[in-house]
C-alpha cells in the first residue's frame, strides 16, 4: 500500500474530494446495503430446511454480518466467519453446528460460483484486449487453467461418493488431553467425528442439488456482484469521471481475487492496492483511482467492521 500511495499527488485526491457529487456518493453508499440486504436473503433461503419459519430477518442480518466481520479481520480468503454463523444458529435454533455450517458452505458455493464466471470473463477480456506485460500473461493465463481445471474437477467429482482416511488425522486430534477427558475411547471420539463428517456433507449437498435454492442462490449471488461493481461505477460518477462499467467489473473482479489469495486479513492494502493498479492500467488518472479504490473499500469496511462487529455484539449479549 504504501508502494502504491508514495507517487499519488495528495493535493489533486484533496481537490477531487472537495467536487465530489454527494448525490452519487450516498447510492454508491446505499448499493453496498442493498447487496449485504440480498446476501443475508440468500443466506436465509438457503437455511430454510434447517430453520424456524417466521425467524426475523434482523437475527439473519446479524448471524450474516457477524461472519462478514470475522472474515474481515482474519486471514486467509473469507473463512473465518463460516463457523461463527454455524455456532450462532446452533444456539438459536438448537441443532448440530455442522448440519448448519453444511447449509453455510453450500451458501458460500453459489456465491464462488458466480464469482467464478465474473473471473473467467475478466481474465479472458484483459488476454485478449489489453496490452500487458509478458509475466502478467503468465500469471493470468495460469489463473484462467487453474479455473478449468477446477471447475471440470467438481463437474467430474459431483456425481460421485468421495472417501477421504483421516483416520490418521484423528488419531493425531484424540491425543488432546481434553479431547481424552471427553470422550472415554478413541472409537466414540471417531465415531463422533465422523457422523458429523457425514451430516455436514449430506446438507450441502442438499442445498446446492436443491433446484429452488440453487436458482435463488445463483441469481441472487449475481445481483450481490453486481451491486458491489454499482457501487464504485457510482463514485466514478460522483466525480464526473466517464469510466465504463465493463472495466469496474474486470477490476474489482481482478482485486478480489488478489486479495482471496493473500494472507493479509480481508486482504486489506493489498485490494486497494490491485484496483489502483488495475484502474491505471485501464486508463484511468491516478489521483481518481486512488480515490475511488480507497472510498470503495472504507465503505465496505464501515459495513464489514462497524456493522459487523455491533452484530457481533448484539449477538454475544442476546445469547448469554
Amino acid at each position: 500500500m504504501i508502494f502504491v500511495l508514495k507517487d499519488i499527488n495528495f493535493i489533486e485526491v484533496l481537490n477531487l474530494l472537495k467536487e465530489i457529487i454527494l448525490f452519487w456518493f450516498w447510492f454508491a453508499f446505499l448499493s453496498i446495503a442493498l447487496m449485504f440486504v440480498l446476501w443475508t436473503l440468500r443466506f436465509k433461503n438457503t437455511l430454510r430446511g434447517l430453520t424456524k419459519q417466521g425467524t426475523g430477518f434482523f437475527y439473519f442480518l446479524a448471524v450474516f454480518m457477524s461472519g462478514v466481520f470475522v472474515n474481515t479481520i482474519t486471514p486467509g480468503s473469507n473463512v473465518g466467519g463460516e463457523p461463527i454463523r454455524a455456532y450462532f444458529l446452533s444456539r438459536k435454533f438448537k441443532k448440530q453446528k455442522t448440519k448448519f455450517l453444511g447449509s453455510i458452505i453450500a451458501d458460500k458455493f453459489f456465491n464462488i460460483a458466480v464469482f467464478s464466471l465474473f473471473l473467467l470473463f475478466s481474465i479472458l477480456f484483459v488476454l485478449l484486449f489489453v496490452k500487458i506485460s509478458f509475466i502478467l500473461k503468465i500469471i493470468f493465463e495460469g489463473f484462467l487453467l487453474l479455473i478449468i481445471f477446477i471447475g471440470i474437477l467438481v463437474i467430474f467429482l459431483s456425481g460421485r461418493k468421495i472417501k477421504f482416511n483421516l483416520s490418521g488425522l484423528v488419531k493425531k486430534v484424540y491425543r488432546f488431553k481434553r479431547i481424552r477427558k471427553k470422550f472415554k475411547s478413541f472409537k466414540k471420539f471417531e465415531s463422533y467425528i465422523f457422523r458429523r463428517i457425514r451430516n455436514l456433507g449430506r446438507v450441502f449437498k442438499e442445498g446446492i442439488f436443491n433446484k429452488r435454492t440453487l436458482f435463488i442462490g445463483i441469481s441472487l449471488s449475481f445481483l450481490i456482484w453486481i451491486l458491489n461493481f454499482l457501487s464504485s461505477y457510482f463514485l466514478f460518477l460522483a466525480f464526473d469521471a466517464s469510466v465504463s462499467f465493463l472495466s469496474v467489473i474486470i477490476v474489482i473482479t481482478l482485486s478480489y481475487a488478489v486479495g482471496d489469495l493473500s494472507p493479509i486479513p480481508g486482504g486489506i492494502g493489498l485490494v486497494e492496492s490491485s484496483m489502483f493498479l488495475f484502474y491505471s492500467a485501464m486508463g484511468v488518472p491516478g489521483s481518481l483511482a486512488i480515490t475511488v479504490s480507497l472510498l470503495s473499500r472504507v465503505i465496505y469496511y464501515f459495513y464489514a467492521i462497524i456493522v459487523g462487529g455491533l452484530s457481533l455484539l448484539y449477538l454475544r449479549i442476546k445469547l448469554k
